[in-house]
């Protein structure tokens, strides 16, 4: 099992890989799961899963009471694939769960769709055959989790009602953020002003090619800086700006982004980077990484 991490000033968050802490991104934080440009070094290389904290005004958040807070967790390429279909069976799932200390039992799944569908749970039994892209609550014994490989896992959680989940948002999906944040008021009164959200590792602009039909649509409905034309001709997106923008506009505040891109890093499942160079026909193969949050002591 991997050791604690420590961010500055000695601090211990989770366990899983280190994480940098880095520069302010705008209304946020911005920040590095690796421990260099390059990757990891040595045995690091072989590590199972990263977790990372929730922030706060730009530092790792925790509670002024002195109780611990929920961790933000994501499998590594070495981990294998996480994939995740109720008519499958894939046994490295509770494998690795277990293998990160966490209770296969808690974890509750669902098959994704690439939709804005979130359910709202208070035990991992309640997304048995659901289909959907994301999951909140507020039972401390719930570890909600999705799968992505390129697209984005948005971490949520909320100090004030206690609510916290992960969602599934790749270019369909977007907009979910906002579909979870009204589930978390209907559900528990939750308010954006005191929302913590965490954008984690997915395929940034530098890799992200897409046409101009979904470049513009993005500039069109998201923001004018969500897309661009790079030098060589290829429009490219970011999944990021399009979501701080729809958080900031919605009056979340406190929200971190991970500067690490699932195609660049090595060490990451990517859809892209695994299948570039493979004939359609062997394109399942691929690492969707478990994107998951939960309470390490409950």
């Amino acid at each position: 099992m991997n050791p604690p991490a420590s961010v500055p000033g000695g601090t211990e968050f989770c366990g899983g890989t280190p994480f940098r802490s880095g520069t302010k991104f705008r209304s946020g934080t911005k920040f590095r799961i690796s421990l260099d440009q390059e990757g990891f070094p040595g045995e690091e290389k072989n590590r199972l899963f990263a977790e990372f904290p929730f922030f706060r005004n730009g530092a790792v958040y925790q509670p002024d009471d002195g109780k611990n807070s929920p961790c933000c967790g994501l499998s590594l390429l070495a981990a294998g694939s996480m994939k995740m279909r109720w008519e499958e069976s894939n046994p490295r799932r509770n494998a690795f769960f277990s293998a990160a200390g966490i209770e296969p039992a808690r974890v509750a799944a669902v098959q994704l769709e690439h939709s804005k569908t979130v359910y709202a749970v208070t035990s991992p039994g309640e997304t048995a055959g659901k289909i959907g892209d994301g999951i909140l609550t507020t039972e401390k014994q719930v570890v909600p989790s999705v799968t992505a490989a390129d697209c984005m896992p948005i971490y949520l959680h909320d100090p004030v009602t206690g609510f916290f989940g992960v969602l599934h948002s790749g270019w369909k999906g977007t907009g979910i953020v906002l579909s979870a944040m009204e589930l978390a008021k209907e559900r528990w009164g939750a308010v954006p002003g005191s929302i913590l959200a965490v954008l984690g590792p997915h395929i940034h602009s530098c890799c992200y090619t897409v046409d101009e039909q979904r470049a513009r649509f993005f500039m069109r409905n998201f923001s004018e800086e969500c897309a661009f034309r790079a030098e060589d001709g290829t429009w490219r997106l970011s999944l990021a700006e399009a979501n701080r923008v729809l958080l900031e506009r919605a009056g979340v505040r406190h929200i971190a982004v991970a500067a690490d891109c699932t195609c660049c890093s090595d060490f990451l499942g990517s859809f892209r980077r695994e299948t570039a160079k493979i004939s359609d026909s062997e394109k399942k193969y691929f690492t969707p990484m478990a994107a998951y949050v939960y309470y390490r002591d409950t």
